[in-house]
Formats: structure tokens, sequence, C-alpha cells
């Protein structure tokens, strides 16, 4: 095949230590022949075994196959041998794609006998094992070029090269009057690239032998580009916009399924195989959804369990069919599923929600909800939270945002210090922890915006002065000296005696 003649040479010039090599394909092909004669593009796979040994072998090995599918090799050391390996390779062709071969049927292009091939291999064990490092492969010529790419595989094709540098050409160059030529061809090359790396990606789980239950999402997508590590820009419009597109309507994307809610339909272990669905039949979920948060998603949605560099590459590039996980989603989701009161508590004894029983957890995911919320992001602001099963309050249980106490009043935001101070109004009190939150805290304890849409009231001074008055209660001075303490302390600074609090709390202010 025509790859051989890009990829072998590639071989020879990178082994500057080894004596010898053997290779051996899985598969046969015809020689691609020139563009005039082909309808349309081929795209092809080659599973390649190589064998490695340092200077002072004299003979080939060879052994099994590295991995499924690949071809039964030989294997024998020889005297001499000081070390041998065995490599698989994967590569991938393809041949004039899109508007490559009318470019070649071009006359400037066809009287030097272009033609519009490009191939893409990666490396995928070596003895056995996960190769230790992807990134920095470069392009082949079809020797390789001193450029690195910021690719994990090697890039071959017929890439018209600058002078004397020997760099891919993919901006026009003033300096050089061919260089328009060659950027257009190298540009119309790289659809071929985009074609044949998109085919070794999608053959790689079939490869591989994924997904399975103890399987690493490292050892595929490790072969997928990143926008950070690419060497050129270029390549994010000439190479990973088109890829990402096209991997994005096939099922490459490794998923859990969800949790059945009944908990008895499948068994445990069949939960928790992973099976590979396309871009739009799951969540994506952002950084910001970890730990706790993140377990809730993998058990109530389909939540691909991809690496993190793999995430946010998806939510940047969005290819078609992405969904980011996001508030409005998880907002909607709990008052479906957590509104009506029936299905509710059944809801709540299955193991899929125990962590709606923490308060903590439920803050983590109130903050989650809100985080569209702030500056008016979403239509309706903070009204959006009311309904959310998400208050935890101090008597303990749940109450829902917005709703009013059993006694028809708000709830009552307060700290632990002012809870102490009140003690009969522990059924309105909200959690303390509500207070105490990292980030929810300034919203429960300065934000009269969120406090007006969750219909809360908190703790002010003429709050406490009213709630002595029922009590017919004759505050103590050191009661008082609590007080001021308490809502001094709350206020960032202590509270004078002015007229206004010695009418509140009396002359013993």
């Amino acid at each position: 095949p025509l790859f051989f003649f890009f990829f072998f040479p590639f071989l020879l010039f990178a082994r500057s230590s080894a004596s010898f090599f053997s290779a051996s394909s899985s598969m046969s092909f015809t020689p691609p022949v020139h563009p005039s004669a082909v309808g349309g593009t081929s795209i092809d796979h080659i599973d390649l075994a190589i064998e490695e040994g340092v200077e002072g072998g004299d003979g080939l090995g060879g052994g099994k196959g590295a991995g499924a599918g690949a071809p039964s090799l030989p294997h024998k050391l020889v005297a001499g041998t000081e070390e041998h390996r065995q490599c698989r390779w994967v590569v991938s062709e393809a041949l004039a794609v899109e508007g490559s071969r009318a470019l070649a049927l071009e006359p400037q292009y066809a009287a030097l006998g272009k033609v519009p091939h490009a191939a893409v291999a990666a490396q995928v064990a070596c003895d056995g094992a996960p190769p230790t490092r992807r990134e920095g492969r470069c392009f082949g010529a079809p020797l390789p070029l001193h450029s690195c790419s910021g690719l994990p595989v090697y890039v071959f094709g017929q890439f018209e090269l600058s002078s004397p540098g020997r760099e891919v050409l993919l901006i026009p160059d003033a300096a050089e009057p061919r260089s328009l030529s060659a950027v257009a061809w190298n540009r119309a090359l790289f659809a071929c690239v985009a074609a044949a790396y998109a085919a070794l990606l999608k053959g790689l789980p079939r490869m591989l032998g994924l997904p399975t239950s103890t399987s690493s999402p490292g050892s595929m997508y490790g072969f997928w580009p990143l926008s950070a590590s690419v060497a050129h820009e270029e390549l994010l419009p000439l190479l990973l916009g088109p890829l990402y597109r096209s991997l994005s309507t096939q099922p490459l994307f490794l998923a859990i399924p969800r949790d059945l809610e009944d908990g008895t339909s499948e068994p445990a272990s069949r939960r928790q195989r992973p099976v590979l669905r396309r871009l739009e039949d799951g969540v994506v979920c952002p950084p910001a959804v970890s730990g706790e948060l993140h377990q809730f998603v993998q058990t109530h949605f389909t939540s691909f369990d991809l690496p993190p560099s793999l995430r946010e590459e998806l939510l940047t590039l969005a290819p078609p069919g992405t969904r980011p996980f996001s508030p409005a989603e998880l907002r909607a989701y709990l008052k479906r599923k957590l509104t009506d009161p029936k299905k509710r508590e059944k809801r709540l004894a299955h193991r899929a929600w125990a962590g709606m029983h923490s308060a903590a957890f439920c803050l983590e995911l109130l903050d989650f909800c809100i985080g569209d919320l702030q500056g008016g992001g979403a239509k309706g602001g903070f009204a959006n939270l009311v309904g959310l099963l998400l208050l935890p309050l101090a008597s303990g249980g749940l109450a829902y945002v917005g709703q009013a106490s059993r006694g028809g009043e708000p709830h009552v935001v307060a700290t632990v210090q002012q809870q102490t101070l009140l003690p009969h109004l522990r059924s309105r009190f909200v959690s303390p922890e509500c207070t105490a939150h990292e980030t929810l805290g300034a919203y429960f304890l300065h934000n009269d915006e969120f406090l007006r849409a969750a219909r809360l009231q908190s703790v002010t001074l003429s709050f406490f002065a009213q709630q002595l008055q029922p009590l017919q209660m004759q505050p103590s001075a050191t009661y008082l000296h609590t007080v001021w303490q308490t809502m001094g302390r709350s206020a960032g600074g202590a509270i004078k005696p002015t007229p206004e609090v010695v009418e509140l709390f009396g002359s013993k202010t």
C-alpha cells in the first residue's frame, strides 16, 4: 500500500538505536491510484505489529501479535540482542476527500504528480502496555519533519514545505511566491487528514477491546487531539473542528448508564457497565461538577466518563450534539421528580436519592442551581429557585424554596448564635449550615433579592424586638449584651444605642 512508502521511511529515520524491525499487515490493500481514476474517497485501516531491538542483533524475532486482531509473528531472540520490544500500531488512510480531488486535477498540481493522500498512525501498545508518551508527534512528508505538530499521532501526506525550514505551509509567506498554491494544497490535504484521523478514532474501541468494566478512558481518549496541545493554531479550523464534528455523531463516548430508580431491574454489576454512546445521548459535565455532585449526576443522568481535558475540549468546541450539564437542567429535573408528594416520598426513600438527607449535599445542589442566576443571567432571576426541595431546616428535613413554614410565616435565616437567642422559633429556622456555607452564606445573609425571591426572613434588630414582645419578655442586661455581640458580629461592627434601639429594647439598652 502507499502507506508503507510513507510510514517505513519514518521508522528507519526515527529508530537510530534499532538494528532491525519486522512488520506485518492484518489487511491487504490496493495501492491508491491517481485521483483522476478515483470517484469519491477511500478510507482504510491498517494494523501493524512492529518488533524492535537494539544494535547488536543480527536477525528478526517475533511472537504473538500485540492485542486482538494483530497478526501473529514468529518470535525469536538472537545472540547479541540486548533488548527486544513489540509495538502495535494502528494506521488509517484517506484519499481524495472533499475538495482535495478537484484540486489535484488542476494543471499546476497534476503536473507535479500530487496525490491527495494522507495517513495517520498511532502507537497503541508497546510490549502489551499503553505507550508512555503520545504528545509531540511530528508531521511526515513523507520523512519526518523537525517541527512538532502537538498531536498525539503521526501525520503523513504529500505536504508542500517551506524552504529552507521544511515546515508545513499553512499561512502564505510573502517572501515565497509559491506559498499561495502551497498553502491551498496543504489546507485541502487536511480534509484527508481529518477523514483518516476520524476513521482511526472510530476504529480504536474495537481494536482496543473497549469498553470493559475495567477499561481506562485514557487508553482510547489519549489519542484525541486537544486545542491546548496543538503546535499550530491553524490546525483548529483545519483539523480539530472537522474532526470533532465527525466524531460527535458516532458512538464513541464512554458513558455509565444512569441508575434505575426501582433498584431491581438490573444487578449492580450490569448497571455499572460502561457503554459507548453518541454525544447527543448524554450530558457533558463542566469542571464545576465534581465530588458528590458529579456522583449524583452519574446516578440520575447518562453522563460521559471522559478525561477532564476532553470534557473541556467538547465544551469549548461544542460540536453538534454537545449537551453541557447546566443549572437549568438540574433545576428542571429536581422539580419534575420531587414536586408530587406521593412520588417524592418514594423517591427519597430510594438509595439513588440518599444524598438528599444531608443538609450539606442539598446546599451543594442549591449552589450549582444558583450558578446561572447571578446578575440576571437567566430570565426570572432567583425566582427560578422557587419550588426546589433544597432548603434544609434547623429542625431537620427539607422545605421547598419559597414555601412558608407550617404556621404560614416565612422561614427565618439565622446564624447558630442568633438561633440560640430565639429558641422558640426553631421550627421556622433554616439550617445554620445555610449561613455558614462557603458561597451560599453571602446570599442567605446579605442578598436582599435572593431573600425576597426565596421568601426568607432575615434576623434584624427590629425582628428581635418583635419576637420578644409576644413573649412579654423583659430582656436582661446579660441577654441584651449577647444580642449586641451577636448582631454586631453579623453586622461587622458594634451596635450603638441609638434612640431607635432604645425604643425597641427599652431602658436597659
